[in-house]
């Protein structure tokens, strides 16, 4: 069953949401047959497969609030949509759920990053803030293998 949100775009206040094309919305893990991860990343101020880039986020337990947080982009999804995991730079207290990617140009603060991988976002790409990074092909591919391995997705290259 797919979580319902209603849209959450933040307002400048970050706590009032408004309709429109902002809205990222935390889903269930799609079934393996609805994902096509590509890594494509391109400078190009679009959202694309293999980057990392910034976009309003709700938070889970109240959706008219959130904070901009990195995303990492796996591919399309849902016919314009992205799908995306989410990252963060906490240590992460239950460690089984999150792959850790290092640091990298999208902090630019430089700190360690880790791959939330329970928490799936369809991201239209209006959502997208800025565009942080490219994450490095090969730790694209140890993402990969891992949501191989655990929702059974795989890359459109492989």
């Amino acid at each position: 069953m797919r979580r319902v949100a209603r849209d959450t775009a933040a307002r400048a206040d970050g706590s009032t949401p408004r309709v429109g094309a902002y809205t990222v919305v935390q889903i269930d893990p799609p079934a393996p047959h609805e994902v096509r991860m590509l890594y494509a990343p391109q400078r190009n101020g679009h959202p694309d497969g293999g980057e990392i880039v910034w976009a309003w986020v709700p938070y889970e337990d109240d959706p008219t609030r959130g904070k901009d947080r990195p995303l990492l982009i796996l591919g399309r999804f849902d016919g314009p949509h992205l799908l995306a995991l989410r990252m963060t730079s906490t240590s992460p207290k239950a460690p089984q759920f999150y792959l850790p990617l290092g640091a990298g140009p999208w902090d630019r603060s430089g700190r360690e990053s880790w791959l939330d991988l329970t928490r799936v976002y369809r991201v239209p790409p209006a959502a997208m803030r800025r565009e942080g990074a490219p994450l490095p092909k090969q730790a694209f591919d140890k993402v990969g293998t891992e949501l191989a391995r655990r929702y059974g997705w795989v890359s459109a290259g492989r």
